[in-house]
């Protein structure tokens, strides 16, 4: 069984101020509804947990709304991103793109292996969810993100089916709801009733 999907419908576009323009992403447009999913869902501005950060431009999209921004990710890359680099030029990429956001800070490290350990605050204010995009990895990582925030993003959603399968399915068992902004590789926003 499955959760019913609702559209996401933004009531304004609007860009934040300080985005990265010369880095690789899938998620650009996403960062014109952050404002609008802020307000419409009441996120408090203070700590965003990302997993899967690829080049920065989510992380920096969410640095512009809250006050930290923890992105964690291998820097390996996936299968899916299309990027080969080496751990180290991947990470030292992201980390000179993001070098004037004094408010991210980034986490060399498997998303197992954060959630598997004590975590620096008790609930975040919102985490979003890029990683490698298979049903068994997304519907772990998404399931411990709903117990651990209240606003869970996850992209992707509809660029791959088994992204989508595991969202719904962590909602169907936690009773979350089910957004979606439905352009380009589309949105899942899981929130509380």
């Amino acid at each position: 069984m499955t959760s019913r999907v609702i559209p996401f419908i933004p009531q304004a576009l609007i860009r934040p101020p300080h985005m990265l323009d010369s880095v690789p992403t899938a998620w650009d447009g996403v960062e014109l509804i952050l404002a609008d999913v802020m307000r419409r869902f009441k996120i408090f501005p203070g700590t965003a947990l990302e997993f899967g950060v690829f080049c920065g431009y989510s992380t920096a999209a969410l640095a512009n709304f809250f006050n930290v921004v923890i992105g964690v990710d291998t820097f390996f890359g996936d299968e899916h991103s299309g990027f080969s680099g080496n751990r180290e030029n991947f990470f030292e990429q992201s980390q000179r793109a993001l070098k004037d956001y004094k408010n991210v800070q980034l986490v060399r490290m498997d998303y197992r292996e954060w959630i598997a350990m004590e975590q620096p605050v008790e609930k975040y204010d919102a985490c979003h969810i890029d990683i490698v995009h298979h049903y068994k990895e997304t519907n772990e990582c998404v399931a411990w993100a709903v117990q651990h925030s209240d606003v869970v993003l996850v992209h992707d959603t509809i660029a791959f089916s088994e992204v989508r399968r595991a969202v719904q399915d962590v909602c169907w068992e936690t009773g979350r709801v089910f957004y979606e902004y439905q352009v380009k590789h589309g949105l899942g926003i899981l929130v509380k009733e």
